[in-house]
């Protein structure tokens, strides 16, 4: 594809905040003074493959998914990790808008009321669109969201805290000049200009899977992230954003990735 091409594909994967989001929450005190220095659920074995979006706004049932699946593979030490069918929240979360954009923590409430299944459990697979909604039997097994937190612009440690845990989605303004092209290395503010809220808002939903420090000059520490755009793309379905504090990136981190977790 041309870079055109591919554009006007993944312009199209946006977010779309509430009109009343919920009120901000102070970050909490740490539980630990002493936190891994690398974090990789990925390697780990509780990460899923990406799966590729297309031509549909849906990274948020995508991020959802993902921190779900690995929210059980966790908790529940599953020696495989769980595949949830995205196409299930789009079709029957009605409070989101599918391929038209949704926000996570609405389809976290979902998923705390009426449960996820898996990929192969649903009536259809991933097809790109809405579909009206086929509930499933009450005999197919559901896992349950037991709760979440929206936690708006957040410090590195505390998102180390909770990432040290278990993958977490986020929102951040996705500059797709720097990332349609990336196949490795740490992405920072001077490749992608993506940090400043007032030239860029938020547009793309992802999950941090792990972070760790940088041997690269110019920046300390990373991110690692899972993308929603099919394993071919960066590094199995992921890349590594700079996570320093510094610049356009001191108020909400590179690319806005601390500004709602």
């Amino acid at each position: 594809m041309t870079f055109e091409e591919l554009e006007a594909r993944y312009l199209i994967a946006t977010l779309r905040k509430p009109q009343q989001m919920s009120p901000a929450r102070a970050a909490r005190q740490l539980a630990s003074a002493k936190l891994p220095e690398y974090v990789n659920w990925y390697e780990a074995g509780k990460v899923s493959e990406s799966v590729d979006q297309t031509g549909c706004g849906a990274c948020w049932a995508f991020t959802t998914a993902t921190t779900l699946e690995s929210l059980n593979a966790i908790k529940n030490n599953l020696s495989k990790v769980p595949v949830y069918s995205v196409q299930y929240l789009m079709d029957c979360d009605e409070v989101n808008w599918a391929c038209e954009g949704g926000w996570m923590l609405d389809a976290y409430k979902y998923t705390q009321e009426h449960g996820i299944v898996a990929w192969g459990e649903y009536a259809r697979v991933y097809n790109a669109k809405k579909n009206a909604c086929k509930v499933p039997n009450y005999n197919v097994d559901r896992f349950y969201n037991g709760g979440g937190i929206e936690e708006d612009s957040i410090t590195n440690e505390r998102m180390k805290e909770v990432v040290a845990q278990q993958p977490v989605g986020v929102a951040m303004a996705s500059n797709l000049k720097c990332m349609i092209p990336y196949k490795e290395g740490i992405l920072t503010e001077n490749d992608c200009k993506c940090s400043d809220a007032k030239k860029m808002e938020v547009n793309h939903a992802v999950t941090v899977i792990g972070y760790g420090k940088s041997d690269v000059r110019g920046c300390d520490e990373y991110w690692i992230i899972k993308n929603s755009w099919g394993p071919d793309w960066g590094v199995h379905g992921t890349f590594k954003l700079c996570s320093d504090r510094v610049g356009a990136a001191e108020e909400l981190g590179t690319c806005q990735v601390n500004s709602y977790v």
